[in-house]
């Protein structure tokens, strides 16, 4: 119970902390008519706040993707699957994920099932990062691919015969590979 209630707190935190730094981009970094000196203290003091490290940030996102997939997925799929993730968000950082909640570089399906709730850009925009790997298990059940995999290279191939990517396969190998093997030293 525990675990699930510090992955809870983890994405709220990092929803609330994205909250922040919006408003705060919308409204400038002046008070609006609406704001006393209070409130501005209070922004002052959340935006002090350390930022997770990348290695808690990878931690963080690893464990909300563990939580999500089916009992089926081994840990070491769920790394490789983080390291996907990792690849094309640039370790959670693309305005894609902070913008439209994709962890996977999905685009807006129209054909298949899905939980993107909109286009924008060409990608598919999620309400939360929960539904962004939701919908990464439709993509997965709509192309019939599987839940185990020999290694990285055998997952990455799968991904590239069934459509996933469209660049070739050493560039979207190698940075799954290094990803994956950067996950194994800080999650085992």
């Amino acid at each position: 119970m525990f675990p699930v209630l510090l992955i809870i707190f983890g994405v709220l935190w990092l929803i609330f902390r994205y909250g922040i730094k919006r408003m705060k981009t919308a409204a400038g970094s002046a008070p609006g008519p609406n704001m006393d000196d209070e409130t501005e203290d209070v922004d002052a003091e959340v935006v002090d706040e350390t930022e997770p490290t990348k290695e808690e940030r990878i931690k963080i996102h690893y464990k909300l993707i563990r939580s999500i997939l089916p009992p089926v997925y081994s840990n070491d799929v769920t790394m490789m699957i983080t390291a996907q993730a990792m690849h094309e968000t640039g370790i959670f950082t693309s305005r894609l994920y902070r913008e439209q909640n994709n962890l996977f570089g999905m685009r807006h399906p129209t054909i298949r099932e899905t939980l993107s709730v909109e286009e924008r850009n060409n990608f598919a925009t999620f309400a939360n990062l929960e539904d962004s790997v939701r919908d990464l298990l439709l993509y997965f059940k709509e192309f019939n691919i599987g839940t185990r995999f020999k290694d990285v290279n055998d997952y990455v191939k799968t991904l590239k015969s069934k459509g996933y990517f469209t660049d070739n396969y050493i560039n979207y190998f190698n940075p799954v590979r290094t990803y994956y093997n950067q996950l194994k030293e800080l999650i085992q």
